[in-house]
């Protein structure tokens, strides 16, 4: 189900809809917490993004279609023991600019070669900033950016060159970045309100993999469950749990922590093609 790629250190740089199809991956997990200044309010955040990013094999013979999306995802907590974090608004993009992903310059001369960068596929307002509010000690928030990336460059090039050279997959970064105020229960603006803060980034590599039929959300006996499915009103959560899911087995995998024995660890990939899913449309 899975190429060669998978076995081999790489270190440059399908959905998952009622009714459609998924991919996942063979990686581990990357992203150290980032704690921020020392203070009773204490903003750590992680990043948990998948560290490989599905490019499909095929693609210079079949071009525009392939899986071109992830989500971005990163863990913000308030480890402080008593203050509550307030007012707290975090941003995705270059660590500037919310929105506008880091460059990645490939020069010419090799298999492919260009300026690349991600793009935030959410486009009603600026949604690379949200406003999380309050986290109370202890307490977390996940967010997730959807992205696309590119998997080919402008003469239709595959942007992970040789199929089985480590080395030249295309790398893709981004930076996260959030602060919050310990108002130490005072007024905002007050004389004890401290500002706290926290940033870090990671990366991706876009890997050569080959097709394979989805069939394992639902399988035989498998069954769907949507709560509310018949009528969604406005800032409702509607579930969708699938029952009888298998992956199969998880065999030897890529080897993301370059110690030269495979990895068994398992990405599921949630949603893979732009064009399948408008992340406005909760929003």
């Amino acid at each position: 189900m899975f190429s060669e790629d998978h076995l081999v250190r790489r270190r440059t740089g399908r959905r998952f809809l009622a009714g459609t199809a998924i991919l996942f991956l063979l990686t581990q997990t990357v992203g150290a917490p980032i704690p921020a200044a020392a203070g009773d309010a204490t903003l750590v955040a992680t990043d948990t993004t998948a560290p490989n990013l599905v490019g499909d094999s095929n693609i210079e013979s079949s071009a525009g279609s392939g899986p071109d999306a992830f989500a971005i995802s990163v863990e913000f907590c308030n480890s402080g023991a008593t203050h509550d974090l307030e007012d707290l608004v975090v941003h995705i993009g270059d660590g500037t600019t919310p929105g506008e992903f880091p460059d990645t310059v490939v020069p010419p001369g090799g298999d492919y070669e260009g300026t690349f960068e991600l793009t935030l596929l959410s486009g009603t307002g600026n949604d690379a900033t949200r406003l999380i509010g309050t986290l109370a000690p202890g307490a977390c928030k996940v967010e997730y950016w959807l992205v696309a990336y590119p998997h080919v460059d402008a003469s239709g090039n595959a942007v992970w060159g040789a199929t089985n050279d480590p080395n030249d997959d295309l790398e893709l970064g981004w930076t996260f970045w959030g602060a919050g105020v310990d108002k130490n229960g005072t007024p905002l603006n007050g004389a004890d309100d401290t500002v706290v803060s926290t940033s870090g980034g990671d990366t991706a590599h876009v890997r050569s993999e080959i097709s394979a039929a989805a069939n394992k959300v639902q399988p035989s006996g498998g069954s769907t469950i949507v709560t509310d499915a018949t009528t969604v009103s406005l800032g409702e959560t509607v579930t969708v749990q699938y029952l009888g899911v298998d992956f199969g087995n998880v065999n030897q995998g890529f080897d993301a922590d370059g110690d030269s024995n495979p990895d068994y660890d398992l990405w599921f990939q949630v949603i893979g093609e732009s064009g399948i899913w408008d992340p406005d449309v909760f929003r």
